[in-house]
């Protein structure tokens, strides 16, 4: 009996170190990130640089595509629709890292945050993914 309960004491500490981990990234997101941009796991996997990048806005299609001027680094976020802040909605995601090229289908992001200028925080909390985006 008393080994459940150090399983069970050790359980519980286990979920709220993960837990803590989750918010201390979502919270990095949402207050450090001002730039349009992609966030993978806390790391940042593209940056919007305004004199090097293009973003682009697709309402027919509710995509939003960042890029470099050359299109061999961006991302493209396809939500399903534009919820309202604290709601979620289901997206795609394809993006590109230094060798590969990722793409997910059916994942949860929530609007946590929205500026005045048409900029969007979608976070996934799942796989721990921000994005940046800007609607047009």
């Amino acid at each position: 009996m008393k080994r459940i309960r150090v399983i069970f004491v050790a359980a519980v500490a286990l979920l709220s170190v993960v837990s803590c981990q989750e918010k201390a990234l979502l919270e990095e997101f949402t207050d450090e990130r001002s730039e349009i941009g992609l966030t993978v796991k806390g790391q940042d996997v593209f940056t919007f640089e305004e004199n090097l990048c293009q973003i682009g806005y697709d309402d027919a299609l509710r995509q939003f595509r960042v890029s470099d001027d050359m299109m061999t680094d961006y991302f493209i976020l396809t939500v399903n629709d534009l919820p309202e802040i604290g709601y979620e909605t289901t997206a795609s995601l394809v993006y590109t890292t230094d060798d590969d090229l990722i793409s997910m289908k059916g994942l949860n992001f929530k609007l946590v945050k929205m500026g005045h200028d048409g900029t969007m925080w979608f976070w996934n909390k799942k796989n721990s993914i921000g994005a940046v985006v800007r609607k047009l």
